[in-house]
């Protein structure tokens, strides 16, 4: 089948689907054809017309570029720069047409290459198709643009390939083959990621160990104020305990000391009675104070404690411990003299606290006298 048209005459085989172009290029006058300006004489001629003329040929005549040509690679470019071998940094060690293999750089992943076809009758009229296997899924159509360019290309190995066809369209499907390599980045290598796999692996590792260490110290902690809970629960109960003991003491020290100052007021009394009786008032008085701050340690523990401040002679305040002592230093062989500087001293203090400190140290001085020994009490000084 013969078509006219605008842009020259076509030859369309339904049997092939092959369909070949005649321009000016081919020996026309133009490319401008009449619609309808067309008939065939019954010797198989056919007239087409034209805007500059008749045209006339037999198709049975006509021959056919049989030629299918070789596909040959020119021209690379890299990052819009021509490479050629020699060059710095070039992946080119020869021509490019003698090539097999090119290795390019990390940052050499857009590139551009050119080729030609070896046929060179209407050469303009060459057709090509190209693909980079790997990247492209199919063929890219081409036309007669004998350049291909990539951008940005991941790092891998691909197969760049293109076929040709001649100016009468016929196709040379054994195609001319550049393996293409691009290796990945310093970071992103073999060696790299293989780095980044250990320290992977030894991150999850020392992570695993805080969280292990955070829950060991994490189970400590609860067991210890759990131990603290339950000491803190058994002093409470030693507390409680002490506390009732004490409570249960006052009543029957107060029933002794009732007998004993009537026993103290009773007429016809010796002196040595006398004082045998006050001995028993005090020491039951000091017993009954002991059991008292027994009860106010428990106040210390709750925080409930206060300074009673009141103002009293200390001389005589002191001088009454003194008396506490008087029968063990006679029963230790003790001299346990009271000397004073003045005979009064009025101060301002906590009676109760000032007393057991002076109670302790005199208990401590006679623990720690031998027998047959001089203590002194002495007075206080301004």
């Amino acid at each position: 089948m013969w078509i006219s048209s605008n842009f020259g005459i076509f030859s369309y085989n339904h049997l092939t689907g092959k369909t070949i172009n005649y321009g000016a290029s081919d020996g026309l006058h133009g490319n401008l054809f009449n619609a309808g300006a067309v008939c065939q004489t019954s010797s198989g001629k056919i007239y087409f017309g034209s805007t500059t003329g008749l045209v006339a040929f037999n198709p049975t005549e006509m021959q056919t570029n049989p030629y299918k040509p070789k596909v040959y690679f020119s021209r690379i470019f890299i990052n819009h720069k021509e490479i050629l071998p020699g060059q710095e940094n070039s992946p080119l060690v020869k021509p490019l047409y003698d090539t097999d293999l090119l290795r390019l750089g990390s940052g050499q992943n857009s590139f551009s290459i050119e080729f030609v076809a070896q046929n060179y009758l209407n050469p303009q009229k060459n057709q090509f198709r190209y693909r980079l296997k790997g990247f492209d899924p199919n063929w890219v159509e081409a036309g007669s643009l004998a350049k291909a360019t990539y951008t940005n290309i991941s790092p891998g190995n691909y197969v760049f390939e293109v076929i040709a066809c001649n100016n009468d369209m016929e196709w040379n499907m054994d195609p001319a083959r550049l393996n293409i390599y691009i290796p990945r980045p310093l970071l992103l290598s073999s060696v790299a990621m293989g780095i980044y796999i250990i320290l992977i692996i030894a991150l999850g590792i020392l992570v695993r160990r805080i969280i292990l260490y955070r829950t060991r110290l994490e189970h400590q902690i609860e067991m210890e104020r759990f131990q603290r809970l339950e000491e803190e629960k058994s002093h409470q109960n030693k507390l409680n305990f002490f506390t009732n003991i004490s409570h249960e003491l006052r009543t029957p020290l107060t029933l002794i000391t009732g007998p004993v100052e009537s026993l103290m007021k009773s007429p016809g009394l010796e002196q040595r009675e006398f004082n045998q009786l006050s001995l028993i008032k005090r020491n039951a008085g000091r017993l009954l104070k002991l059991i008292n701050q027994l009860l106010e340690f428990r106040q210390i523990e709750e925080n409930k404690t206060q300074l009673n401040v009141v103002k009293t002679d200390l001389v005589i305040f002191v001088h009454e411990i003194f008396d506490y002592f008087i029968d063990v230093a006679r029963q230790k062989n003790i001299n346990y003299v009271f000397v004073t500087i003045q005979d009064h001293l009025p101060l301002s203090f906590d009676a109760e606290k000032i007393d057991k400190a002076i109670f302790n140290l005199i208990s401590n001085a006679f623990k720690f006298t031998p027998a047959k020994r001089i203590r002194r009490v002495p007075g206080t000084r301004n």
